[in-house]
């Protein structure tokens, strides 16, 4: 059976003088947060599994005594998934705003976050913001694009791929930056 405290990614650490330490793992590095912080990590972290897994589960009818019920032909009959498609929400009105804050979001303030990703664009050559205009905003595909500049599919894929591990690089970067103690993040002005 699936065990997803496993694959966690936090944990609470009992000190030598009964005080306890919560911590996160983020791109490898432990992080020390406050157990309000933690708490709510892992409340999300569950839900989470609880989405992914726990709903996907085939399950069968059981009788009273918790015996598989079968149909006339001998099988266990089986109950359909107990997921709901987010797209059929959707188009019956549900809203799906919580009001609660992401853990992401109190760990790494959004303007901080947002701060990082505009310096890493500010970092592209001019070819490659181009090409990220062209491919995420403008909605032009790799091979429309590659057509545009007269080149191969092939290539504009492989700036795509360069620009976006670049961008990766940055990002992790400055979220290292936010989780020391001595540094914080400022945008470059």
């Amino acid at each position: 059976m699936y065990d997803w405290r496993k694959e966690k990614n936090f944990r609470r650490v009992k000190n030598e003088d009964d005080t306890t330490t919560y911590l996160i793992t983020v791109y490898g590095k432990d992080v020390e947060v406050s157990e309000e912080i933690y708490r709510m990590y892992a409340r999300y972290h569950r839900k989470s599994v609880y989405m992914e897994y726990d709903l996907k589960v085939e399950r069968y009818l059981r009788d009273k005594n918790g015996n598989a019920v079968k149909d006339s032909n001998g099988i266990a009959v089986m109950l359909p998934e107990r997921e709901i498609s987010y797209e059929m929400l959707l188009n019956e009105g549900w809203e799906f705003q919580s009001p609660d804050p992401l853990p992401e979001e109190i760990i790494f303030p959004r303007n901080e976050v947002e701060g990082i990703l505009l310096d890493g664009l500010d970092m592209l050559t001019n070819n490659q913001k181009s090409l990220v205009k062209a491919l995420f905003y403008d909605g032009y595909d790799e091979e429309e694009y590659a057509e545009i500049l007269g080149v191969s599919r092939q290539a504009v894929n492989k700036l795509k791929m360069k620009v976006i591990n670049k961008l990766k690089k940055i990002h992790t970067r400055g979220l290292l930056n936010l989780t020391s103690n001595e540094t914080t993040y400022e945008r470059n002005k």
